[in-house]
This record gives C-alpha cells, sequence and structure tokens, in this order.
C-alpha cells in the first residue's frame, strides 16, 4: 500500500513521519502550485470549493508518482461540505480514471481508526504510540515557529 493525504504546508512533514513511522510507504503531496490548482479544477463538479479542487489535483499528482490509497479525514461539524470530500474525492478520481483507495480518518472513532491502522501494519501498540509522539512533537516545533496557524492544527489535535 502507497499512501498520500492532503497537502498540509508546513506540517506536511510531521503527517509523512507519522504515516511512516507507523510503517506505510508514503509519496508526499507536492507543494500546491498552478499545475495542480488547474487540473484538480478540471476534473472536480464546479459547485464545490477551491479547498476540494486542490486537494484533487494534489492527488493526481500523488497517484501518477504510485499512490494508491488516500487518507483524508473529514468535518464532523458545521455546514462546511468538507466532511463529504472524501465521497466526492472518490467519485471525482474513479471518474479521472484512477482507482486510488480513500480511507476515511473520522475523528469521531480515532480508536477504531487506529486499530485499522494497526491492523493493516501488524505494529505494535508502542510504535504506534511513539509515531504520535514523533509527529506530534514536530507539530508543537512548527507550532512554535509559526504560531498564527498553530490554533488550527491544535483544533486538529484535539479533535482526533
Amino acid at each position: 500500500m502507497k499512501i498520500t493525504f492532503p497537502y498540509w504546508g508546513h506540517y506536511t512533514p510531521a503527517i509523512t513521519i507519522l504515516f511512516e513511522k507507523l510503517g506505510f510507504d508514503v509519496i508526499p503531496p507536492e507543494k500546491t502550485n498552478q499545475a495542480s490548482i488547474r487540473e484538480g479544477s478540471k476534473f472536480s463538479p464546479e459547485l464545490f470549493c477551491f479547498p476540494l479542487k486542490v486537494n484533487v489535483g494534489n492527488y493526481l499528482s500523488s497517484l501518477r508518482r504510485g499512490a494508491d490509497t488516500i487518507f483524508m479525514w473529514e468535518n464532523l461539524g458545521g455546514i462546511c461540505r468538507f466532511r463529504y470530500y472524501w465521497i466526492i474525492q472518490q467519485k471525482v478520481l474513479n471518474d479521472a480514471g484512477f482507482k486510488a483507495k480513500i480511507i476515511n480518518l473520522n475523528t469521531s472513532h480515532p480508536i477504531l481508526r487506529i486499530k485499522e491502522i494497526k491492523k493493516i501494519n501488524k505494529i505494535s501498540w508502542l510504535r504506534v504510540l511513539k509515531a504520535f509522539y514523533h509527529s506530534i512533537s514536530i507539530i508543537i516545533f512548527y507550532c512554535n515557529v509559526f504560531t498564527s496557524s498553530c490554533r488550527l492544527i491544535i483544533m486538529i489535535v484535539t479533535d482526533f
């Protein structure tokens, strides 16, 4: 299984390391650029927001580099359509001829998702804890360096 995930700016290295330490072969998303935006917009439904189109464009690049699975998390509350992204993105990518699997990291059941990852890669709970500890340490470092983005990361970490 070769995985990718949405591009998260300065936090992408922490997420890459998390998945690598969890035993996955990771193909990190490329930095968002005009070509990925154009391509994501080309394949995405017109009525959906810009971030969905950016994600699709970034996924296409990762899929072409060998990724076959995408880890995506969802928003559980509010009116944002982010909670439907993984479903729409799966359809868009299938319609574009890519047969990637999208795994929804629904944050309402984090222990179940962690158990699934543990089972997929046959890893110990100690390895899972070390992976999260290492990645959270990197996120804390980035929060200290880039304090304006820290609130978003804190919301995600505490929700997950």
